[in-house]
């Protein structure tokens, strides 16, 4: 990845893969107990790190105002749908949050939806160059048992750490930006939308993944959680063979609600 020259055609499918793999459905679903006796979640409505997290300021909210949370980041094994990890999303806080009780979702979410209206602006959450900008190529939807394709933006961001991470905004209406741009922190990247595999349910939301590309197990750009991890014990996808520590990657009171 560090090798990566924006806009050669191998990065590009690269980086088309990564997304495609990532979002391949966000909305209703549901493949928990269903019991309504888990207990209640934390309501995170101004989230911030404890001294377990570890701590890098990179980001900015990529959206303004607050807004409902869709789906958590599944600690478990974030890997889309179809792909069962214990029936719930293993949180940030390490609590469980169970489809059909505590959220609209699914097991194995692979990233963390907000729901908005249609149309609303997305921002750049730090400096970085675009990577990817556009539909994405179709490909099978399991939620909605279709073939589909969404509007995408994916930026390439320095961190003071030395290492580098990728942020990308899924399910957009509109871009704003090319590949190989320059954006600054706050500049508008395009508009929130519905696009692509949302779920027959068709919820308007922003689907936002974050990727590290150094310092992973596998070697290569893996899915983190920007809030980290400061449940109880080690964090389960900090020791998946193809996972990676997550790290609290926003700036100070940046972090937008985990609230639903």
């Amino acid at each position: 990845m560090d090798n990566e020259i924006v806009g050669a055609s191998k990065v590009g499918r690269a980086f088309l893969t990564i997304i495609v793999f990532a979002l391949c459905g966000c909305g209703g679903g549901g493949d928990g107990d269903g019991s309504g006796k888990a207990p209640p979640l934390t309501e995170d409505r101004a989230p911030t790190p404890s001294t377990a997290n570890t701590v890098v300021p990179l980001f900015s909210r990529p959206f303004q105002g607050i807004y409902p949370l869709l789906n958590f980041f599944d600690h478990d094994r974030p890997a889309g749908p179809g792909v069962a990890s214990g029936g719930y999303q293993l949180t940030w806080r390490g609590e469980h949050a169970i489809p059909g009780v505590h959220h609209q979702g699914y097991d194995s979410h692979a990233g963390i939806d907000w729901i908005m209206p249609d149309g609303t602006p997305l921002f750049a959450m730090a400096d970085g160059v675009v990577i990817f900008a556009g539909a994405t190529q179709p490909t099978y939807c399991a939620l909605e048992d279709n073939i589909s394709s969404t509007i995408a933006v994916a930026i390439r961001h320095p961190a003071s750490n030395g290492e580098t991470y990728t942020s990308h905004y899924v399910h957009m209406q509109r871009v704003d930006v090319a590949v190989g741009d320059n954006v600054t922190r706050g500049q508008q990247v395009g508009l929130s939308g519905v696009t692509g595999c949302v779920g027959r349910g068709k919820i308007a939301h922003l689907h936002m993944n974050v990727y590290r590309l150094a310092n992973t197990n596998n070697g290569g750009a893996t899915l983190i959680d920007p809030y980290g991890w400061q449940g109880p014990g080690i964090d389960p996808w900090a020791q998946h063979s193809d996972g990676a520590a997550s790290l609290w990657l926003w700036q100070p009171g940046e972090a937008p609600s985990l609230a639903r």
